[in-house]
């Protein structure tokens, strides 16, 4: 088991790492509030004091393509992790690391929390008897790196947009604590993913893994070049859509997850297909609605879902939010064990949607990309999250065009 003074380092480093890198990246200096907010403990507390401000822009160099590779050799290793070939095996390997802290991030958002991956359960890794069906249940599993649904540590993965992975390794000096990391990447160089070792038990575990997955070439790869980010076009236009149908087949959803299914059968974007929703079926909020929601989840301590993806990975948050604050233009979720960055003066648009019953919200920048969603938690106890259905109901709706 990992000691109290490492976990709890672990913890401070993983709010103000993130804090400074989602401030760094679109606001500039909003990362110095975010350490200076920080309460250092006493010495005889026992816990480890927070890092320093320059440990944690060291840390900060983590998700840095260039940093990182011209380090090769020096602390950095290069890993395989050519998409499906074998990135699914690294993450695979992680659950043995027990206690792991896990970011997923992109401009607009990010995710990092604490805690222990699941396995699959074991059903669907028992075998059937039937050689075939054990082969393709097999398969499923390791695209979802055998792991990782439910818990702290609840992710999706799309390995095929996985290229480059890198172990990083720093000595404790000069107050910084050590730190072990995996850093995966795509074809661009632009990160997915960072898993940092939170478990002082498994250092030996860590750097087996690394030694397993340790790429023959410690040398920088070659990138490919960053497609242009242009806005999401419909592809088909408003006045071609059968409306009868979409909304038919609208109706006919039972589950959230056969939206893209609908989406991808009628033609449309995602917004598009809000727009010309059935009537009392999606709702346009005001961008304020983000700051709303996560004040009000917190005053009445309401258990939330909340997605990050960036196309190659998603991290999903469910539990409750406690201490919220706004800082720079972003709204943070600074939780002892979590913490949410998300970029509020971006969003353009919000949508509160209903399809099969369930409820959510939808948040997108001017280009039409996703910055977030939100679920209310459903479990036995609580199919039905009527409090978070009450509470997206009265949401303030978007006034003028």
């Amino acid at each position: 088991m990992p000691s109290l003074a490492f976990t709890l380092s672990r913890v401070r480093l993983l709010r103000t790492q993130v804090a400074l890198i989602a401030a760094t990246a679109l606001t500039g200096c909003a990362g110095q509030a975010a350490m200076s907010s920080a309460v250092q403990p006493s010495a005889a507390s026992g816990i480890a004091a927070i890092p320093t401000a320059r440990c944690v822009a060291d840390e900060a160099a983590l998700v840095h393509w260039d940093a990182l590779v011209g380090q090769i050799g020096h602390g950095v290793t290069r890993l395989r992790a050519d998409g499906e070939q074998t990135a699914p095996d690294i993450m695979t390997a992680v659950l043995d690391l027990g206690q792991v802290q896990v970011r997923t991030a992109k401009p607009t958002a990010s995710i990092a929390r604490i805690g222990s991956p699941n396995r699959l359960p074991q059903q669907w890794r028992a075998p059937t008897g039937d050689a075939q069906k054990d082969r393709e249940q097999a398969a499923r599993n390791r695209a979802n790196a055998n792991g990782y649904f439910g818990g702290a540590i609840d992710l999706r993965f799309r390995f095929s947009q996985w290229a480059h992975a890198l172990a990083v390794q720093r000595v404790a000096q000069a107050g910084c604590p050590a730190q072990r990391s995996l850093v995966f990447f795509n074809a661009q160089g632009q990160p997915i993913q960072s898993v940092t070792l939170a478990n002082s038990s498994a250092v030996a575990a860590f750097d087996a893994l690394v030694q397993q997955f340790r790429h023959p070439e410690q040398v920088a790869p070659a990138l490919q070049a960053q497609p242009e980010n242009m806005p999401e076009q419909p592809r088909v236009a408003d006045d071609e859509v059968d409306l009868e149908a979409y909304h038919r087949a609208w109706l006919e959803m039972t589950d959230v997850h056969q939206f893209n299914r609908v989406m991808r059968e009628f033609g449309l974007e995602r917004e598009q297909a809000l727009r010309l929703a059935p009537p009392g079926k999606a709702r346009a909020l005001a961008p304020q609605a983000l700051h709303a929601v996560l004040m009000q989840a917190s005053a009445q301590q309401l258990p939330i879902m909340v997605f990050v993806s960036n196309g190659a990975a998603t991290q999903v948050f469910a539990d409750r939010v406690h201490t919220v604050r706004e800082e720079g233009g972003w709204l943070i979720v600074d939780d002892p064990t979590s913490y949410i960055a998300l970029h509020a003066s971006a969003v353009a648009s919000a949508w509160h949607i209903e399809r099969g019953g369930i409820h959510s919200l939808d948040f997108y920048d001017a280009q039409g990309q996703l910055i977030t969603s939100l679920f209310g938690v459903r479990d036995r106890e609580h199919p039905v999250p009527h409090a978070w259905i009450e509470l997206v109901q009265a949401l303030p709706g978007r006034t003028g065009g």
